[in-house]
């Protein structure tokens, strides 16, 4: 740093990790020297978390009638969406194919951390049909066996409104934060309409309701499938329960014990139509 004066402070910059010493050196006007050290200890900055993208497209189009495509993600320091161009955080954009077919449509979400990509399908048919939009909420919610009954349990996890009744298949994106340090990370859902009755899937695995195993490996997100529901028009919201609290009847999902920290994040969750 050079000679500077006797009191003062200053900002560095490191571009190397590792122990850094500093050495201050004093002279007196009779040329008596003294001499101190400390040290700092420079680490890698931490990566972001990795992004997370969904998207979502209009199911059926007939040629020539526009199809919407929308997205929403978290974390990213950009984006790239198929026929898009410039896309922001969230938002969507309608596009019109001239001839039939299917048409992959994929958004990637990139940062520091690596990128995550998410596709979606627009048939484009020649005759009429009705097109009904995927419903998409993005947002925080979890549930942890760990913390009792009462933490095995979110309610209004996530609020959403079907403008088309029908038979809708719930997708949930989670995050795997712990990697396999825990190993029963499943969950399952019910969704309840206005009116307070509960629906429970049309194709269950654990008496009247779907488990979602945990999904081994390092930590990652994961789009994974909830079960098929048949809902009514208007508001609904989806309840989340850690498989913990039906695990005692239905252990057949057990990947051991649950003796400690099991928790489940979702990231968000999006229903798809599949008709009357």
């Amino acid at each position: 740093m050079g000679a500077r004066g006797p009191i003062g402070s200053e900002e560095i910059y490191f571009q190397s990790t590792g122990k850094k010493v500093f050495t201050a050196t004093a002279y007196s006007d009779d040329n008596v020297r003294t001499t101190r050290r400390d040290s700092v200890y420079v680490k890698e900055a931490p990566l972001p978390l990795l992004p997370v993208v969904m998207i979502s497209t209009t199911r059926q189009v007939t040629v020539n009638t526009p199809a919407t495509i929308s997205w929403v993600s978290q974390n990213a320091d950009y984006l790239v969406v198929d026929y898009v161009s410039n896309p922001q955080s969230e938002g969507s954009q309608e596009i019109i194919f001239t001839t039939p077919g299917i048409r992959i449509i994929t958004a990637t979400a990139f940062n520091r951390a690596g990128y995550v990509s998410a596709s979606d399908t627009i048939n484009v048919v020649e005759p009429d049909v009705v097109a009904v939009e995927d419903i998409l909420i993005l947002g925080e919610s979890g549930v942890r066996a760990d913390k009792g009954e009462a933490g095995m349990e979110m309610k209004n996890a996530a609020v959403f409104e079907v403008q088309t009744a029908g038979r809708y298949r719930v997708l949930a994106e989670v995050w795997y934060n712990s990697g396999d340090e825990q190993r029963n990370e499943s969950f399952y859902l019910q969704i309840r309409d206005g009116a307070g009755n509960v629906k429970t899937p049309q194709n269950p695995n654990a008496g009247a309701n779907r488990v979602v195993e945990d999904e081994a490996g390092e930590p990652h997100t994961a789009t994974r499938g909830c079960g098929l529901f048949n809902l009514s028009a208007g508001s609904h919201v989806i309840d989340l329960y850690h498989y913990a609290k039906i695990s005692a009847q239905y252990p057949q999902f057990l990947n051991g014990p649950i003796d400690g920290p099991e928790s489940v994040k979702i990231l968000g969750f999006k229903l798809v139509y599949l008709g009357n």
